[in-house]
């Protein structure tokens, strides 16, 4: 598995601490997901296993403070039902499963270098569309690297696409909802990324590959919500468990990236 396969699957169902900040009020967010075929190629090759065939939503809640996700599906390798938890003053991350009352605890790795011959180019296009309500502008990122092959093959540059529709209208924590964009950044650039784009209501990625396909993530639904501080700890009488195999590991890669805006 590809460092940069490992920092989306950890992305997918995670909720940032790093960037967690204090919000104004309690909001409900629901986004769908899906692997889906390009409508201007044919897809080739197997279907990637990460996602699943059909939707998968991811339900978010916030107090203002702390985030709470549940997974309505299967999705990066995690069961329908999962719970995400992110504490306010917990560095950890916690992983629920309430069919058999457990959680694992995730530990952010730290950054690390960028790989050589790695780029990142991210780019402010000034361009606006209204999603669930909420005016959101287009930004776009362009990511190339070029991994040593294994003796004797050929090597092949991976390329990523990615169009994020970013809203500052919405006061909720930083990094609330799945922000694929972070995947292809540092901690340090991520925290610039995330002032210009503090809350993801759409995206699409295109994987060179993946060929044919393309991952959609976007928010259906935003609703002001008061939930209880209970939704916010570990249940009484879950155990703790490790990590299963399955689960993605989450992590904040390292890259270079250059923020500017469309002349």
């Amino acid at each position: 598995m590809t460092r940069v396969f490992a920092a989306i699957f950890g992305t997918l169902l995670s909720v940032t601490p790093l960037f967690s900040q204090a919000g104004s009020d309690g909001v409900q967010i629901v986004a769908r997901t899906e692997l889906r075929a390009k409508r201007d190629a044919e897809p080739a090759g197997a279907r990637p296993r990460w996602l699943p065939d059909g939707k998968a939503e991811m339900e978010y809640v916030t107090d203002g403070r702390s985030v709470r996700a549940v997974l309505h599906g299967r999705m990066a390798g995690q069961l329908d039902g999962t719970v995400s938890l992110s504490i306010a003053g917990d560095p950890d991350h916690y992983v629920l499963n309430p069919v058999d009352r457990t959680y694992w605890v995730a530990k952010f790795r730290p950054a690390g270098t960028s790989p050589e011959g790695s780029a990142t180019a991210v780019q402010r296009t000034s361009t606006f569309e209204t999603i669930a309500g909420y005016r959101a502008e287009k930004m776009t990122l362009v990511y190339r690297e070029l991994p040593p092959p294994p003796p004797g093959v050929v090597p092949m540059e991976l390329r990523v696409e990615l169009e994020t529709w970013c809203t500052s209208q919405l006061d909720v924590p930083a990094g609330m909802v799945m922000n694929m964009a972070l995947s292809f950044m540092n901690e340090a650039t991520a925290r610039e990324f995330q002032k210009a784009c503090p809350l993801v209501l759409r995206s699409v990625m295109r994987m060179s590959t993946m060929p044919g396909y393309e991952v959609t993530s976007v928010v259906t639904s935003i609703q002001k919500v008061s939930p209880s501080p209970d939704l916010f700890r570990v249940p009484p009488g879950y155990r703790e468990v490790q990590r299963p195999l399955r689960a993605p590991e989450c992590a904040v890669p390292i890259d270079s990236l250059q923020v500017h805006r469309k002349r």
